[in-house]
């Protein structure tokens, strides 16, 4: 009996050996289909995300190219109007400038005009004043020849003092003299 027990023994023990390998063998193509089956399926999401992003990257690669492009647009656009409005503003200061040398022309005209009047005012004046001066140096000379012709018209002296002759001026340059003098005063 032990004998037979042993052997049913030896045979459960088998059987259990057998049952443990082939459920061991089940479960290791089981764990190994899981695994390819896993590794399908990994290698599914990473090329579909591989696929998602290279889309997500080309999307906003062309939206910032048109983001760039629209930038571009807006900027020519600003730099136009800047253009325009630098034209506006060099055109106005030019107005104003043609207005302000207009005006100071018209100024300038006015102070010439006024100058002028005051250049006739002042040489009215000189002349006056420069006929008022001939008049009192002709009666000077007329004073100064009726009294050379009083003294019989010979004014001139002649002395010697050591060999030098001096030579006293003639009523003539008397009176030419007292002309420039009174001219000058």
């Amino acid at each position: 009996m032990v004998e037979e027990s042993g052997e049913e023994a030896g045979e459960m023990v088998e059987e259990s050996g057998e049952e443990a390998g082939e459920m061991v063998e089940e479960s290791g193509e089981e764990a190994g289909e899981m695994v390819e089956e896993s590794g399908e399926e990994a290698g599914e999401m990473v090329e579909e995300s591989g696929e998602e992003a290279g889309e997500m990257v080309e999307e906003s690669g062309e939206e910032a190219g048109e983001m760039v492009e629209e930038s571009g647009e807006e900027a020519g656009e600003m730099v136009e109007e800047s253009g325009e409005e630098a034209g506006e503003m060099v055109e106005e200061s030019g107005e104003e400038a043609g207005e302000m040398v207009e005006e100071g022309g018209e100024e300038t005209a006015e102070m010439v005009e006024e100058g002028g009047d005051e250049v006739g005012g002042t040489l009215r004046e000189g002349g006056e004043e420069t006929g008022e001066i001939f008049e009192e140096g002709g009666e000077e000379v007329d004073e100064m020849l009726e009294e050379r012709e009083d003294d019989g018209g010979d004014t001139r002296e002649k002395m010697r003092d050591g060999g030098k002759e001096i030579v006293e001026m003639t009523d003539e340059e008397t009176i030419v003299e007292r002309i420039r003098q009174a001219i000058l005063k």
